[in-house]
Order: C-alpha cells, then structure tokens, then sequence
C-alpha cells in the first residue's frame, strides 16, 4: 500500500493533493502589505480541496531590505489570513480546514491573519511586530465568524518548531536575537525585551491563560494566533499519519520503506522518515529509506530506528541526484528482492 506523505510546505500539498485525488489550486499573487524600509512581498495563496477538508498554504517570495535592515521587524503573516479568507469564501461543505505555515518570515504572533480575517484592535494589525507596540484592545469576533462552521482547524508547523514557545528565553524575540547575532546584523536587547513584551500583550488579549503552550510560537506567532482561534498545533507527517491511518496500515505491513532526498548526519532523512521510523518502531516492522544519497553508516543508522537505507544512485552530499521513474522502479525490485524474497 502506497501512502502519500510529506511535510509543511510544497511535499505536504503535494502528499495531501495526491491523497485526495485533486490538484493543488494557485491563486493570483497577492502583494502583502508595503511598510517600512522593506519591499512589498509577492505571495501565491495555495490549496488543496479533499472531501471537507481544505488544506491551504502560501508560496512567499523573499522579503528585500535595505543593507542593515531586519525585514523582519515590519515583516506581516496577512497572507495567511488572506489565503484562509479566500479558501472559504462561498464555500460550506469545509469542515476540517488545516493552514500549512511553513514559509513566513514574519515574528508578529500571528497579528497580521487575525487582521487579514476581520481582526480589529487599538493599532494597526497589518504592519508586524513593529505595528503592535502599545496594543492594548483587541477583537475577534470577526475571525471566529469566519470559522463558525468549522469543526477542526489545525495549523500544521514544521518538525523543528513544534515545541517552539511564544515568549520567553526560547520565545519568538529570543530566537530572533541569535539570529541577528549569527548574521552580524545590529541588534538591541532593548528592542528584543519591548518585542517580547508586545507578544505577552498580544496573548493576554487574543486567549489569555494558554500561551505558554509549547508549538504556540511556530512560525513566528502565527501559530498562537491559530490557537486563539480554536487550532491545534500538528507537523506535516502528524497530520497526515492520522488522517490516513497509518498507524494501522504499518502494524499490517511486513516491511516500511519512506524515502527523502538525502539520508545524512544533518537531517537522518527529514520530519517524514523521523515519523515513519517512530510508527514503524511502535508496531515492531522494519523500516527502510530511500534517498537520493546516503552517507552515514548501518551502525549509526540503526542507532535511530532504521534498518537499512539505500542510495537511489552514487552522487556527491549536497548536490542534486536526478531521480526517475526507471531508478524507483529498479529500486523497488532490489528491496522486493532482499526483503520480501520478490
């Protein structure tokens, strides 16, 4: 049994478009909104239409600054909203919607999709962390109409940040000022401790009391601001996992083979074959991988949870390997071969 998967981003609509049997649908670029000394950033709102369940993302193109800018600082999650605003319009047949936020590099807690969805506050909603200095009043009513008819709203994050905090020493603002350092770009932890302040205000308006949930501070916020709204925090292969069940389908199967573009030190294959590899452990089936290259040996690899991985074709770590239709199927022969006796 073949089960589409992947994670936030492009391999999560593209999984969820094949799952479904329906094609991942790109609307026009919308530009988010212009402040400050960063250009206006193009966004594609993207999405996938299953059987009452809509899946919607957004394609952002980078964000351009001035030389010693933080793009950052004005950097806006609107699109978001947006993309969630459009995705429902004229439509009542949704009754799971799940937002992939992978791609955003906006910090403003999620200020600018509450906004995007008919939020109203004291200062303006649209303008990132920047804007939502001395935020003191904050309305939902409009958002939570929006999402009246929904019964799961789910914000999918990626694997590396779904224990991320809003607030605090691994908050948003923390997190943010490592970054600067690292890029040797100016920082000021005035500016830093004001940041994390105005995320604190944020909360304590939006859903005071469950802030200090751990994934609330995902993808810069936005996240948290999903939360506020009813979401649960889930990663891409989570997701997917349980809609498909595939659980079950492993205790089933005599052996489980994922793939990714590289099996190495850095990534062991990515949050798609860290998930597989746990579900597979859980119902004691052997678990293969395989990818574009490999370079970790059997020991190391069976160290965390796989018993093999195979190498599609010899290339060097880093660059691409071209992969096709022959190379899976004549790799699909060599495990049938040394795993199922084929």
């Amino acid at each position: 049994m073949v089960v589409p998967f992947g994670a936030s981003g492009a391999g999560l609509l593209d999984a969820y478009a094949a799952l479904a049997q329906v094609p991942v649908s790109v609307a026009s670029a919308v530009p988010s909104p212009a402040v400050g000394p960063v250009s206006t950033e193009s966004t594609l709102l993207l999405e996938v239409a299953g059987p009452e369940t809509l899946l919607v993302g957004v394609d952002a193109a980078p964000r351009a600054a001035l030389p010693g800018a933080d793009p950052s600082r004005d950097a806006s999650s609107w699109a978001w909203g947006e993309a969630i605003a459009r995705a429902l319009t004229g439509r009542t047949d949704v009754r799971h919607l799940v937002v992939d936020l992978a791609g955003g590099g906006a910090r403003d807690g999620g200020a600018g999709l509450l906004g995007a969805l008919g939020a109203t506050a004291d200062v303006p909603l649209d303008r990132g962390i920047a804007g939502l200095t001395g935020i003191t009043a904050l309305d939902l009513t409009a958002p939570r109409e929006v999402l009246a008819g929904i019964d799961q709203l789910v914000a999918v994050v990626p694997a590396d940040q779904a224990d991320r905090p809003l607030f605090g020493l691994r908050g948003i603002a923390s997190l943010h000022g490592v970054a600067l350092r690292e890029h040797g770009l100016p920082w000021d932890p005035a500016d830093l401790l004001a940041a994390d302040a105005t995320l604190q205000r944020l909360a304590g308006l939006a859903s005071p009391g469950r802030a200090d949930a751990a994934g609330l501070g995902a993808c810069g916020g936005v996240a948290y601001a999903l939360a506020a709204l009813g979401a649960s925090v889930s990663t891409g292969p989570a997701w997917l996992a349980e809609l498909t069940g595939l659980e079950e389908t492993l205790a089933a199967a005599d052996v489980v083979v994922t793939g990714s573009g590289a099996y190495d030190f850095a990534h062991r294959g990515g949050e798609t074959v860290e998930t597989v590899v746990g579900l597979a452990g859980r119902a004691m089936r052997p678990v293969i991988a395989v990818a574009g290259y490999v370079t970790i040996s059997s020991r190391e690899m069976r160290a965390y949870g796989l018993d093999a991985a195979y190498a599609v074709r010899a290339g060097v770590p880093g660059e691409t390997v071209s992969v096709d239709r022959a190379d899976l199927e004549e790799m699909g022969r060599r495990v049938a071969r040394t795993w199922a006796g084929g």
